[in-house]
């Protein structure tokens, strides 16, 4: 990756991050906003920060640092060439990049957990993950700092070049700082996704929404990807792997930014993609919505018919997981009076439930038909009297039968 790459890649993820700010901006408010819409704008700047550190590493100091230097060498350079301190400072500005890598990794993480948080506030048995995964975020962060700080003592071993400090204190190829990243970062990946794919899973939405939800909050396995190729070009080694570490650092951070926005950023996206008409999951909803608000039923084709669950489509707040919504079931005949309701509590249900109530009216009206008077006799209190040739209608009797709703007309 060239250094014009970096900048490209921060400019992207700043338009990543400045498009959420506008979403929620819009669905909120500034005054409802939550931690993790502060935390984005800093984890921005931050990354501004890392890539102007690394371009100045990569181009004014030449990507020296105190690693690959052979014992003679190190025995030979002077403290007062130029060469010295470029590798004292590029191994300095090396500690310094980790330290923030690590930050804006675990940053990103804690606004997915919020943003789950949100999620998932109307399932209750899905709060105490949540809570869960912001313990695991602070300790395992709190570790990786420590352990990265505290690997090579003293500090000053870091940048030091004659004698060799050893691997642990040469930041830019440190098998410690490498694994202390590598691990717990793909181990709170996992756990924040075994958070909603279970539940998205489980959901009775059709299969192409399915793949879409699924698809939106997997994207932490590219960022795991990225993670263990930036590992496996660190440990392999090479005269070029400082520019190649910084440049798989920087994809990295553009992958990790891009996924955590992704679900946020979604209404934004499909509102834009239904008006080009390139949503198939989209279409499929309008047009089902349309013809079920215009179909109509003889009432025999309603025996035994159950509403379905389904997403509110990222509605209110990213609120598309509830459980307290009760879901109807309604039987009813042809030939007789009885109509019974039940309904089932979301809790109980084994999907985890997704769920929108739904309701559907009925109107039964008899045909009308034409009678002569004195063709036959009326049952009683069925026709009024009229003039003999005259064409009588019989009484309108309208019933109603309100399925979802406690009330029966």
């Amino acid at each position: 990756m060239t250094r014009a790459e970096d900048f490209t890649v921060l400019a992207i993820s700043v338009t990543i991050i400045g498009l959420r700010v506008y979403v929620r901006w819009t669905q909120v408010g500034f005054a409802h906003w939550q931690v993790d819409d502060f935390l984005m704008p800093v984890i921005g700047a931050v990354f501004g920060i890392a890539t102007t550190i690394a371009y100045i590493v990569m181009v004014k100091l030449r990507g020296l640092t105190n690693s690959h230097l052979s014992d003679e060498l190190r025995a030979t350079l002077s403290p007062e060439t130029q060469e010295y301190v470029y590798r004292q400072a590029g191994s300095k500005a090396q500690v310094f990049l980790w330290s923030v890598y690590a930050f804006m990794l675990w940053a990103l993480k804690v606004c997915v957990a919020v943003f789950y948080s949100r999620l998932t506030e109307r399932l209750t048995n899905l709060r105490t993950r949540v809570r869960f995964a912001y313990v695991l975020l602070g300790t395992t962060y709190v570790a990786v700092a420590l352990t990265m700080l505290l690997s090579c003592q003293p500090m000053s071993k870091f940048w030091q070049i004659n004698p060799d400090p050893g691997n642990s204190c040469q930041p830019a190829i440190s098998k410690v700082y490498v694994f202390v990243v590598l691990i717990p970062n793909i181990l709170t990946d996992v756990y924040l996704l075994s958070i909603p794919l279970p539940l998205l899973w489980k959901a009775n939405i059709t299969w192409q929404r399915k793949a879409i939800l699924i698809t939106l909050f997997s994207g932490a396995v590219f960022s795991m990807i990225t993670g263990v190729i930036r590992a496996d070009v660190i440990l392999r080694g090479g005269t070029n792997v400082v520019y190649d570490g910084s440049a798989w650092a920087c994809r990295e951070t553009f992958v990790a930014i891009a996924v955590t926005n992704i679900p946020i950023l979604h209404p934004l996206f499909k509102r834009g993609a239904e008006k080009l008409g390139l949503t198939i999951a989209g279409r499929f909803s309008r047009t089902t919505a349309t013809t079920a608000s215009k179909r109509s039923y003889p009432l025999s084709t309603l025996s035994h018919r159950r509403t379905h669950p389904a997403t509110n489509a990222w509605g209110s707040d990213e609120r598309i997981l509830t459980t307290d919504a009760p879901t109807t079931t309604t039987t009813a005949g042809v030939n007789d009076n009885n109509h019974h309701r039940r309904t089932e509590s979301a809790a109980g249900r084994p999907s985890g439930g997704i769920i929108v109530d739904q309701e559907i009216r009925v109107t039964i009206e008899p045909a009308p038909t034409a009678r002569r008077w004195g063709h036959g006799s009326a049952s009683d209190g069925e026709w009024d009297s009229a003039p003999c040739g005259r064409p009588v209608a019989p009484r309108s009797s309208t019933r109603s039968v309100r399925i979802g709703s406690a009330a029966r007309a």
